[in-house]
C-alpha cells in the first residue's frame, strides 16, 4: 500500500468512529434539550434564507443590531445554503453541517499532526484519543458530573445538549488553518498564501471563542519554531493575518469586535476584573512560555507545539476549575481545546517513546491502543444515542407554540420571552423581542439591566410590576410572555411569575405559559419635547425617574401622532406633524450607520441617554423621516477592502497556476475586450 493510500485509510477509519459515534444526529430536526443556544442558531440560518437580500440590519432582536453583531455568520450561512439545497429545514441542515463538522475534527487534527510530525502512528492516535477520549472531564470533576462520568463524549455533549455547533466547527478548521499557514511558510508561493488566508478568515468567521484560540495557536507554533523562523517568515505570517482579516471584515469590523470585547466583561459572570488583571496574566504567561523554551527547545517543533498549545489553551479552564481564577472572560468554555491539545501531546509522547522500542514492542503497544478504542468507542455511541440524540416533538413545547400563536394572532409590536423561547423565538417567526440569542453583540446596554430587573423583581417590593411596566413602555414592548408551573418552557427565569396578574390583561394562555398585553400597539416613533427625552442612563433597574418624563410624553394625547413603517429591515419611514420645538423619538437602537432624511433633506441621527435615536428635523407642519441603516463609512472600507483584497488573492492566486502561454493569452484577449469596450461606448 503506497503512502498515499495508507495516509487515506487512516484518515476515513477516523472518520467512519466518529460518524459511528453521532450517526443519529444526521437524521435529527428537533432534539430534546430546548435549553440550547442553538435555537438561536438555527434562527439565524432562518433568517438568512428568508432574508438574504438584505443582511445588513436585524430589527428582531435587542430593539434592533447590525446583522455582524448576531454571531460570525460561516456556519449560519453554510446551514441556510444546506436547508435550501436539499429543502429540508434549518434545524434539519443545523444538526447534518454539525455533525459532519464534528466527524472532521479529528481527521483535520490527524492531517496537522502528520504534517508537523510526519508520523502517521503519531497523527492518527492523536485523532483517536480525540474521538474516543474526553480528559476534560477526567481534570475537571464539574465537566464529568455534568456529563455523566468520564467515559461521556464531552465534545458531543457540548455539541447536543449546549448547542456549541460553532465552537466545534471552528475547532474543526484550526488544524487546518495551521497547516496550510505552515505549507505557506515553507513553500512561500501565492497558491499556498492564499488558502492560508483564506482557511484564517474561515475560522474567524466561525466562532468568536475559535479567533481567540487561533490566536493562541499561531503564537504557540512560533514559539515552537524559534530558532529556525526567519524574519520574511513573520512578516509572510503578518501578511497572511492582515489579508485574512480584511477577508473577513464586513463580518467582523472593528466597531463589532469591540462590542463583543465590551459586553464579554458581565456576559455570563463578572469579567471586569480579568481584563484589569490581564497585564499581569501576560507577563506570567511569558515567563512559563520562555521557561517552557529553554527546557525543551531541543525537542522537534510538532513536540514543542502541542506543549505550548496545550499549557496555553488548558490554562483558562483548568485555572478556573482548580483555583476559581479566571484569565479570560468564559474560560471554562476552552474545555474543548484542552481536549485537543491532550489528544496532540499525549500521541506525540508516545510516538517519541516508541522510537526506542523494539519494533515486536510497537506492535504490541499499538495493537493495545487499537484494543483500546473498541469499548471507548463503543461506550460513547451508547451515551450519544441514549442519553444526547433524542428528538422531540417540536409542537408540543412551549418555545414553538408561543411563536406560532404570535405568528397567527399578534398585532403588536416587541414581546419580551423568558429563557428558552426567547433563544427559539427567531427559528420560527419574525416578531420582534427584547431579547434575542447573544448578549454578547446588543448596542444598548440598558437592555441587560432592564431583562434582570422585570424577571428577578429586586429590590422593587410592592411595585415590581409597575417598575416592570414602565421599563415596557420605554423599551417600546407591548407584550411579554412568562412561564409558570405547567409550562415545558425550561428556564422559567421570572423570579414571581404571577407579578402581572391582576394589573396586564391575560391574551393567551396555554398550560404554564401566559402572554400578556402590555399597550395598545404603538409606533415605534413618539413626537416629544426635547426635554422630555431620557436625560440620564439609569444606575440600576429601580432607577426608573429617568424613564418618567419620556414614557409620559408617549403617552401624552396632546402630542401628535407619528406613524411607522419598516420599508425593509434596514430602512424605514415616519410620517407625522411637527412643531418647530419637537423631536422625533424613534426606539431602535442608535448606531452611527443610520442616517436620516427629513421631507428630503439631510439630517443628523442623535442618540439619547438609553440609547434610542431621535432626529431633531427643525421643520413645522407634516414632515416625512426617511431612515436608512447603511452601516456607515466603517462598512463602505470593509467591504471595499474585502473586494479588493479577495481579487487580488484571487488574480495572484491564478497567475501561480496559470502557464506563461496562458497569460499571453488572457493578455491579449483583455486587450481585445478593451478594444470592443472602447468602440462601443459612444454608441
Amino acid at each position: 500500500m503506497t503512502a498515499r493510500l495508507k495516509t487515506t485509510a487512516l484518515a476515513l477509519a477516523l472518520f467512519g468512529l466518529n460518524i459511528y459515534v453521532c450517526s443519529g444526529l444526521f437524521g435529527v430536526e428537533y432534539l430534546r434539550h430546548m435549553g440550547s443556544i442553538e435555537g438561536a442558531f438555527i434562527g439565524i440560518s432562518r433568517y438568512m434564507m428568508e432574508h438574504w437580500r438584505d443582511l445588513s440590519w436585524c430589527p428582531l432582536w435587542y430593539t434592533g443590531i447590525p446583522a455582524q453583531n448576531m454571531y460570525p455568520p460561516l456556519l449560519h450561512a453554510l446551514v441556510a445554503v444546506a436547508a435550501w439545497i436539499s429543502g429540508i429545514s434549518p434545524a434539519h441542515a443545523h444538526h447534518w453541517v454539525t455533525a459532519l463538522f464534528y466527524c472532521l475534527g479529528s481527521v483535520t487534527l490527524f492531517a496537522l499532526v502528520l504534517r508537523l510530525s510526519g508520523s502517521r502512528w503519531a497523527a492518527f492516535f492523536a485523532g483517536a484519543l480525540y474521538s474516543a477520549f474526553s480528559p476534560s472531564g477526567w481534570l475537571i470533576p464539574k465537566v464529568a458530573a455534568d456529563a455523566g462520568g468520564i467515559w461521556h463524549p464531552i465534545r458531543l455533549r457540548d455539541l447536543v445538549a449546549w448547542g456549541e455547533g460553532p465552537h466545534i466547527a471552528s475547532l474543526t478548521l484550526l488544524p487546518l488553518a495551521l497547516l496550510l499557514l505552515d505549507r505557506a511558510l515553507e513553500h512561500k508561493r501565492m497558491r499556498d498564501v492564499v488558502p492560508a488566508a483564506v482557511a484564517i478568515a474561515s475560522v474567524a468567521l466561525t466562532n468568536w471563542l475559535g479567533i481567540f484560540a487561533l490566536a493562541l495557536t499561531v503564537a504557540a507554533y512560533m514559539l515552537a519554531k524559534v530558532g529556525t523562523l526567519r524574519w520574511r517568515q513573520v512578516g509572510l505570517i503578518a501578511f497572511i493575518a492582515v489579508a485574512a482579516y480584511c477577508l473577513a471584515m464586513p463580518w467582523i469590523p472593528p466597531s463589532t469586535v469591540a462590542t463583543i470585547r465590551e459586553n464579554a466583561r458581565y456576559n455570563g459572570g463578572d469579567y471586569s476584573q480579568t481584563y484589569r488583571a490581564l497585564p499581569l496574566y501576560g507577563a506570567v504567561a511569558l515567563l512559563v512560555l520562555g521557561g517552557l523554551k529553554i527546557v525543551f527547545r531541543r525537542k522537534t517543533v510538532a513536540a514543542q507545539f502541542a506543549i505550548y498549545f496545550t499549557v496555553l489553551l488548558a490554562s483558562p479552564p483548568l485555572l478556573h476549575a482548580w483555583g476559581g481564577i479566571a484569565i479570560l472572560p468564559l474560560p471554562e468554555r476552552y474545555q474543548l481545546e484542552l481536549e485537543m491539545g491532550v489528544a496532540m501531546l499525549t500521541a506525540l509522547i508516545g510516538h517519541a517513546l516508541l522510537k526506542y522500542a523494539s519494533r515486536r514492542t510497537g506492535a504490541i503497544v499499538t495493537a493495545a491502543l487499537v484494543m483500546s478504542l473498541i469499548p471507548a468507542i463503543a461506550a460513547y455511541h451508547r451515551s450519544a444515542h441514549r442519553d444526547l440524540i433524542q428528538t422531540i416533538d417540536i409542537t408540543t413545547t412551549s418555545e414553538w407554540k408561543t411563536a406560532q400563536w404570535l405568528n397567527r394572532n399578534w398585532t403588536g409590536g416587541r414581546v419580551m420571552l423568558p429563557g428558552s423561547s426567547r433563544y427559539w423565538q427567531t427559528a420560527f417567526s419574525d416578531v420582534p423581542a427584547l431579547g434575542g440569542g447573544f448578549d454578547q453583540g446588543l448596542i444598548l446596554p440598558v437592555i441587560p439591566m432592564a431583562i434582570y430587573q422585570i424577571q428577578s423583581g429586586e429590590g422593587a417590593g410592592s411595585k415590581e410590576a409597575e417598575i416592570a411596566i414602565l421599563w415596557f413602555k420605554a423599551l417600546g414592548v407591548e407584550g411579554v410572555a412568562v412561564s409558570q408551573p405547567g409550562s415545558t418552557e425550561v428556564y422559567k427565569d421570572f423570579k414571581n411569575p404571577n407579578k402581572f396578574e391582576g394589573v396586564l390583561q391575560p391574551i393567551w394562555r396555554d398550560g404554564g405559559d401566559v402572554l400578556y398585553r402590555v399597550t395598545p400597539h404603538r409606533p415605534l416613533a413618539h413626537v416629544m419635547r426635547p426635554a422630555d427625552l431620557v436625560a440620564r442612563m439609569p444606575i440600576n433597574g429601580i432607577d426608573i425617574e429617568p424613564l418618567r418624563p419620556y414614557v409620559s410624553s408617549i403617552e401624552d394625547s396632546r402630542f401628535p401622532a407619528a406613524s411607522f413603517e419598516w420599508t425593509s429591515p434596514h430602512s424605514a419611514s415616519i410620517r407625522t406633524k411637527l412643531a418647530r420645538d419637537q423631536v422625533v423619538s424613534i426606539q431602535i437602537a442608535w448606531h452611527p450607520g443610520w442616517h436620516a432624511e427629513v421631507s428630503g433633506h439631510p439630517a443628523p441621527i442623535l442618540k439619547d441617554a438609553l440609547g434610542f435615536m431621535y432626529v431633531q428635523p427643525a421643520a413645522e407642519g407634516s414632515v416625512e423621516v426617511a431612515l436608512t441603516y447603511n452601516g456607515g463609512t466603517e462598512m463602505r472600507v470593509a467591504r471595499w477592502l474585502s473586494a479588493i483584497t479577495a481579487l487580488l488573492l484571487g488574480i495572484g492566486y491564478f497567475f501561480a497556476f496559470a502557464s506563461f502561454k496562458s497569460m499571453v493569452a488572457i493578455l491579449r484577449l483583455s486587450k481585445t475586450v478593451s478594444l470592443l469596450v472602447g468602440l462601443l461606448m459612444p454608441l
